[in-house]
């Protein structure tokens, strides 16, 4: 079946077990366009079509979608390595209903093609998903530099004075001694990175600011580690019991909770919602369980190349894939199918860009790794803690 829309040239093929024998498979122009469009990143899009078996029935097996640009130049001519088309899909009236499917670009032809298990209301999109991508590595590598705070580093705390000592003073994360029933040292991150927490002796951590949904996520993924995770842009703090004379802290830029923080962002252009990964991993636990695996790959790396960082993305885009697969179901297969797809767009891109990106990553992990050493003066140990470069 096929019907010009748009100046595009749709066509939908049903295999002979999709349907019922004699079963009537139709394409018609809806009256009001797909609700809620919330790709960042678009670049052009076509008008929305209705596919219908006869009955409002749904397939058997999935259905090809061909979009013919041959008539669209201006649609085609944005094609590109980094430039990809998607099929976008949602039910009138049902503006969270929206989902996408990757979709295959025949320059030759001029022929995008897709497939479905859902029959619903449809529409081509072009999303720059190297913009998306360049995003991903900006927020890899951003920091907005020293904190320039004036706290004390020197405080004397029921009776001890207490020295605290960095191997970094002007790193974007600083420690400040605080007097909080026991010795406390508050942490100020002015960067957008993801840092674990250690101490020795054990000091209790807990994060000071604010915790949203992208957030959350990556202190799930830290908690594995059993230590702290003090988060971008905001401040943690860390506690140790009353009369402690001496500790460290090792604060490390987490791996783990960097990979999902940028791919949060970079998917979060091609119209994924945080609050709604969020609440698809709570109640998802196969999910979780697939994604948290294919994370942890990258703490077993000191460093990565290109090869290694396009497979990581591939493992977590199958997770959501696998566990979303059936996208007319709730909201949370959507979400996760949702996450898969942008994902993946990732894992087409050029060499270049997954080198750089493998090139940010190991650069992050390599220079952030920071040491701050309490002492204190009135100490029967008197031996100070060294901090090592």
């Amino acid at each position: 079946m096929s019907l010009d829309v748009d100046g595009i040239r749709v066509t939908a093929t049903a295999r002979s077990e999709t349907a019922p024998p004699g079963t009537s498979l139709t394409i018609a122009p809806t009256s009001d366009p797909i609700e809620g469009s919330d790709i960042q990143a678009i670049l052009g899009e076509m008008d929305s079509v209705a596919i219908e078996l006869e009955g409002g029935a749904q397939p058997s097996s999935p259905i090809e979608l061909k979009f013919d640009l041959s008539d669209r130049p201006e649609l085609a001519h944005l094609i590109s390595d980094t430039v990809r088309p998607l099929v976008r899909s949602s039910t009138a009236g049902e503006p969270t209903s929206s989902d996408y499917e990757t979709a295959d670009w025949d320059p030759v032809t001029r022929i995008v093609s897709a497939s479905t298990s859902h029959l619903t209301d449809f529409q081509l999109v072009i999303a720059d998903a190297g913009k998306a991508f360049d995003q991903l590595i900006a927020d890899m590598t951003m920091s907005s530099g020293p904190t320039g705070s004036s706290c004390s580093t020197e405080l004397t705390i029921d009776g001890a004075d207490y020295s605290l000592a960095s191997t970094a003073p002007d790193a974007p994360v600083q420690g400040c001694l605080t007097d909080v029933d026991g010795v406390g040292i508050e942490f100020a991150n002015r960067s957008d990175q993801y840092y674990g927490v250690s101490s020795a002796p054990n000091g209790t951590y807990s994060n000071t600011g604010a915790v949203g949904s992208n957030e959350l996520l990556a202190t799930w993924l830290h908690s594995r580690s059993g230590d702290g995770l003090l988060l971008p842009q905001t401040g943690g703090r860390v506690v140790f019991p009353p009369g402690t004379a001496e500790a460290t802290v090792n604060i490390d830029v987490d791996p783990v909770a960097l990979q999902l923080g940028t791919i949060l962002t970079g998917v979060g252009m091609l119209g994924v919602d945080g609050d709604a990964l969020l609440t698809a991993f709570e109640t998802g636990s196969t999910a979780w369980q697939c994604f948290t695996s294919a994370a942890e790959v990258m703490r077993t790396y000191d460093k990565i190349d290109a090869r290694q960082f396009r497979d990581m993305l591939a493992d977590v885009a199958q997770c959501g894939l696998t566990a979303g697969q059936l996208v007319n179901g709730s909201a949370r297969n959507r979400a996760l199918h949702r996450m898969s797809v942008a994902v993946s767009l990732f894992t087409d891109l050029p060499d270049a860009l997954i080198a750089n990106a493998a090139g940010a990553w190991n650069e992050v992990i390599g220079n952030n790794h920071l040491k701050f050493a309490l002492t204190s003066t009135t100490s029967d140990l008197k031996a100070s803690v060294p901090v090592a470069p």
